[in-house]
């Protein structure tokens, strides 16, 4: 498990390392055979989270992000969304004041006409049979050529087929 904390400037946090080692203080006890650790990156959040999960060879994003309204809102699910698309592993996102102890409804699956796109699938079916949950496919064009669309078509229908096969709602 690692902690990913990105410098963009505009969130500049006093004590940041401090602050970090406290949470894997606290949180190291809690996970008997998982090592926690941190890191520190500096640039833009979405493009630097990649980034990092792609050099450990990540097989989750767990993405925090806080309850804020308006202008702000707006980027912070944009860097989401952004990570959610450029990621090659399932990126699962919780919102701070996300209630733990409520039955987790619906799952967003996006697919897009990048290879990667398929893979995260099967992860998604396996969080929906845990939590009894709905996956919501949604296909994502990047272009608007043609043959571009027809992929994402034709991943969206493997990805349903896939999940009637595994039976779990979409």
């Amino acid at each position: 498990v690692k902690i990913v904390w990105i410098d963009s400037k505009r969130d500049a946090i006093d004590n940041i390392t401090e602050k970090l080692e406290a949470i894997v203080k606290e949180y190291q006890p809690k996970l008997k055979n998982t090592k926690i650790g941190y890191v520190i990156r500096k640039g833009k959040v979405a493009q630097e989270i990649v980034a990092q999960a792609k050099e450990d060879k990540a097989e989750l994003i767990v993405l925090g992000t806080h309850g804020v309204s308006g202008l702000n809102e707006k980027k912070i699910w944009s860097n989401a969304l952004k990570i959610v698309q450029d990621a090659s592993c399932p990126v699962l996102v919780i919102r701070e004041d996300f209630n733990f102890d409520k039955k987790l409804e619906k799952i967003l699956l996006p697919i897009d006409s990048s290879e990667s796109t398929r893979q995260k699938v099967p992860f998604a079916a396996n969080m929906a049979k845990i939590f009894g949950s709905e996956v919501d496919i949604l296909g994502l064009y990047t272009s608007k050529m043609d043959s571009i669309r027809k992929a994402v078509n034709r991943y969206v229908t493997q990805s349903k087929e896939f999940l009637t096969s595994e039976g779990v709602p979409y």
